[in-house]
């Protein structure tokens, strides 16, 4: 039996075995790659994803690796050019193979009513292949007879019309497949009208519903703010009463006591002015002893609506209703053992704001700035500025338990951020993970894992050390946003998570991820920016505006630390000293303070 050729063979086998999709079990378009290195259609691909409902990431439904989808765009990732090299080459082979065929096949023609060598009105009996030529009977007699053209094939009349017809019997057998497929499409088609429609309608009363159930949630808790507001107004408006009421008594009391010393400054009875002496001395010692009810600089009630309510309105954080009653001049100051005094241990040039700070036990401290720069400290002076990373925008910084450092880099467009690792000493070691919208605020906990602070994706990615994603922190169990802008992150010696929220919040998970408590400063004007978890599980918080925040574990206020000139020092990041009780801190006027 003769073998199949070559080419053939390696064609088929490529086609059937390494060129088919595992999702649709066809031949591959627009291969794409996943992390894992499988390969799938990107029609595939973005089907699969919207089953999920997670845009930002896909589990290879192959080995279940996950990979993280740059900006959520199935498009964006990368092509698996090899595929695409491989289906190129098949479809040229293919078609040289149908060329070649179809030269060694008969030629289609049609049978001439005359003799096209003699040119003569006598019926064609013969057709030459090779000249492609009609001949009448003497012609094709001499035809076969010369010695140039008896070697050339020739087909009767008969033989050309039959096999004319079984060509027209292959066309009618592919034109009613042909007609079948079409027929099934379109009646397809009518089908897909007529659900589309229908789930349109459907779509649309689910809308009319949600929105009127989102109506009616508005608007009772617009109700409850509007009763809340005027309890306040009336009970702040009753105290305000009470006290002009006392201020009018003490004012009439002064006012007799006034007219009554005039009266008698102005008597001209010497007798009558040294006589009323005590009386008035009695008066003077009544208005020393009275007492002026206390009245606030100011009193304002505000609102304060979610920045995110009309993009994604969360029934749980729809807005809150703030009343100001506290000054954080007045606040106390957390003792946090002997930390009272301050040293400023490096000044950057052009007050750049610090987003992130690393201390090495052997004494290096990495700082990052401004969102653009990188510098290695020893003894506060800078020894290096880390230049050749392929880092656009540094931000966070954390030290890993092995001593490297472990940076993001939130780059100039969402979905091109990274993770990456430095050594001690500052150089480049590797890259954990890619294709992250917006990376921010790092940690890193005692088993070396990577917590993450994606503030555009709205979530928290935990991964291993070698980028592995673990898990992801983004929603609750109702399916509702966990964070509206996570910024920075924090653990806790106990596997506490700790993350400040757009800048307005701390959010508090206990070791199985799961929200324990919620921090909100109690004073207006509040900003936070980094946090930090202590020995003794007390948190602190970087107020931009205020100071440092000492929060208890189950999200109460403790005071502030430092005191003064380093309790308003516009902080915005954190770190503790690996060896020494001190306090590092970052300030938004580029300077590195250390508070012990």
């Amino acid at each position: 039996m003769a073998s199949a050729p070559p080419n053939k063979v390696s064609v088929d086998k490529l086609t059937g075995e390494f060129l088919q999709c595992s999702l649709c079990l066809d031949s591959y378009k627009q291969p794409k790659v996943l992390h894992c290195q499988h390969t799938f259609c990107f029609p595939c691909l973005e089907t699969y994803v919207n089953n999920l409902g997670n845009p930002g990431l896909i589990n290879c439904p192959l080995c279940r690796e996950p990979t993280v989808i740059p900006g959520k765009n199935i498009q964006s990732l990368k092509n698996n050019f090899l595929v695409d090299s491989l289906l190129s080459f098949i479809q040229k082979e293919q078609s040289l193979q149908s060329i070649v065929k179809g030269r060694s096949e008969w030629r289609e023609t049609s049978v001439a009513k005359i003799c096209e060598v003699c040119e003569e009105d006598k019926p064609t009996e013969l057709f030459c292949n090779d000249c492609n030529l009609w001949l009448c009977k003497t012609c094709a007699k001499a035809h076969k007879k010369l010695p140039s053209t008896m070697a050339h094939m020739t087909l009767s009349v008969d033989v050309v019309v039959n096999k004319a017809r079984d060509r027209l019997t292959d066309a009618e057998k592919e034109l009613n497949v042909l007609l079948v497929a079409i027929d099934s499409r379109y009646q397809e088609a009518l089908l897909m009208q007529q659900q589309f429609s229908e789930q349109g309608e459907q779509t649309a009363t689910n809308i009319e519903q949600t929105f009127t159930k989102l109506w009616e949630i508005l608007e009772e808790k617009k109700l409850k703010f509007l009763q809340t507001l005027a309890e306040h107004i009336s009970k702040a408006g009753y105290q305000l009463e009470t006290k002009i009421e006392q201020i009018e008594k003490n004012k009439f009391q002064v006012e007799k006591a006034l007219e009554f010393v005039k009266e008698t400054k102005s008597s001209s009875d010497a007798w009558h002015i040294t006589s009323m002496l005590e009386n008035v001395q009695k008066l003077r010692e009544s208005t020393k002893d009275m007492q002026l009810p206390s009245v606030a600089e100011k009193s304002k009630s505000e609102f304060l609506a979610v920045d995110n309510m009309l993009k994604d309105v969360s029934l749980s954080t729809a807005g809150s209703l703030s009343f100001p009653s506290a000054d954080p001049r007045d606040a106390p100051l957390y003792p946090l053992d002997s930390l009272t005094s301050g040293t400023v241990l490096h000044h950057l040039n052009n007050k750049f704001f610090v987003t992130g700070i690393a201390l090495t036990r052997s004494g290096n401290m990495f700082v990052a700035s401004n969102c653009d720069s990188l510098v290695m400290l020893m003894k506060g002076e800078i020894v290096a500025k880390i230049e050749h990373l392929d880092c656009v925008r540094p931000w966070g910084l954390a030290l890993a338990p092995s001593s490297e450092i472990v940076i993001t880099d939130c780059e100039t467009n969402d979905g091109y951020g990274s993770v990456n690792v430095l050594h001690i000493n500052g150089a480049f070691k590797n890259q954990i993970a890619h294709g992250l919208s917006m990376p921010r605020g790092v940690a890193i906990d005692k088993h070396g894992r990577v917590f993450v602070c994606d503030e555009t994706d709205r979530c928290v990615y935990v991964m291993t050390p070698s980028g592995r994603m673990v898990n992801i922190l983004k929603r609750d169990a109702d399916g509702n946003f966990i964070f509206e802008a996570p910024r920075f992150v924090a653990i806790s010696e106990h596997g506490v998570v700790v993350v400040s929220d757009n800048a307005r919040t701390v959010k508090i998970f206990d070791a199985h991820f799961k929200q324990s408590h919620c921090y909100q400063s109690p004073f207006p004007g509040s900003e936070f920016w980094d946090v930090l978890c202590g020995t003794d599980e007390t948190i602190y918080v970087a107020d931009w505006n205020h100071g440092i925040h000492a929060v208890s574990p189950d999200g109460k206020f403790l005071g502030f630390v430092g005191s003064s000139p380093f309790r308003l020092l516009k902080p915005t990041s954190l770190t503790l000293h690996p060896t020494e009780y001190s306090l590092i801190v970052g300030t938004a006027d580029g300077e590195v303070i250390c508070i012990k």
